[in-house]
């Protein structure tokens, strides 16, 4: 049974890079509660995150992830054409050069809805809500996407190219289960589930610096380092998970502000997530990176609710495609 000890997060603290909320954070959580108020058990602590992760889940959680992205115009012609000789494709013809815009820079701002419950997932794009500059040089968004493992079978329909994606029985390391952790992780919750021990806490100006061992992906050994805030706000959390042939696969998310909600417990207002990849005597790169502002939380979804936010019906006339021989 670990107590509080002594540890360094050091290297967390210097990750949390959301600069712009930082004195709203410190005004939020300017609270500090004595070591007698603060859970004094891993086994005491791991049952409270459980239960406030659990306090989400069966409401449809709104978010928004925002992001910047390059687009070279010149460089998607140029790939185009590079595919079409590979494949002995026609070569599209290529539009002239006054009309090809020079690079530019694409936000993002998507809005998503999360619904979870035990192991189910639902995952729905309400929409883009940024201009696109040049649709046709940028990808486009599935507005009312709808993916959900709901069922035991992982599928995802889009209304727009009326197709339905059936991908078998869900993954525990699958892409949608990644969407989860960073957009919970980015609310400052979600984290019980991925934790296989604690090892160590230590109560240190205010907030619960946490370091053990975890779990993201079939047969890992990761390791996380996190901090905890009054409420057990998540406020930074970094995990290594090993990589092959050697390195490290790195998530990271900081986390600032705080949502006290009238049918909900308190959420981080917005986090900044990023994977970092760390390859053995290579420098290492920023893979991902986004952040991610909470919208809304419902309240608890009755089961008729539940069931109609995270059904996927196909009209008539749908197009399937079998996924799951491809996985």
């Amino acid at each position: 049974m670990s107590r509080l000890v002594v540890l360094g997060v050091g290297m967390l603290n210097c990750l949390l890079l959301i600069s712009a909320g930082q004195a709203e954070q410190k005004v939020v959580d300017s609270e500090s509660n004595s070591a007698a108020e603060w859970p004094q058990s891993s086994e005491q602590l791991l049952k409270l995150l459980r239960e406030r992760d659990k306090d989400f889940e069966k409401r449809s959680i709104e978010v928004e992830q925002r992001w910047t992205e390059r687009i070279s115009p010149k460089a998607q012609i140029a790939n185009r054409s590079f595919i079409a000789i590979k494949f002995g494709n026609l070569v599209p013809k290529l539009p002239p050069k006054e009309d090809v815009p020079k690079d530019y820079d694409q936000s993002h701002r998507v809005h998503y809805k999360l619904i979870v419950q035990g192991a189910e997932v639902t995952l729905g794009i309400i929409g883009e809500q940024e201009k696109i500059l040049h649709p046709e040089y940028n990808w486009s968004l599935n507005d009312g996407h709808l993916w959900s493992t709901v069922g035991g079978e992982e599928r995802s329909y889009s209304p727009q190219t009326k197709s339905l994606h059936l991908f078998g029985p869900p993954k525990f390391a699958g892409q949608l289960r990644g969407f989860q952790r960073r957009f919970e992780w980015g609310c400052g919750y979600g984290v019980a589930k991925w934790i296989q021990s604690i090892d160590a806490m230590e109560l240190k100006d205010g907030r619960l610096n946490i370091k053990g061992s975890s779990q993201l992906f079939e047969g890992d050994d990761s390791q996380f380092e996190m901090v905890l805030n009054q409420d057990l706000i998540v406020r930074s959390i970094l995990v290594k998970v090993p990589s092959k042939p050697n390195g490290f696969d790195v998530y990271f998310v900081g986390t600032v502000g705080t949502q006290r909600g009238e049918n909900h417990l308190p959420i981080a207002k917005r986090g900044h997530y990023q994977r970092i990849l760390q390859p053995e005597g290579k420098p290492e790169s920023v893979y991902e990176e986004f952040d991610i502002v909470f919208i809304k939380a419902s309240a608890p979804l009755s089961d008729e609710e539940y069931k109609k936010q995270t059904e996927i019906n196909p009209p008539p006339g749908t197009t399937t495609i079998e996924m799951r021989k491809r996985r």
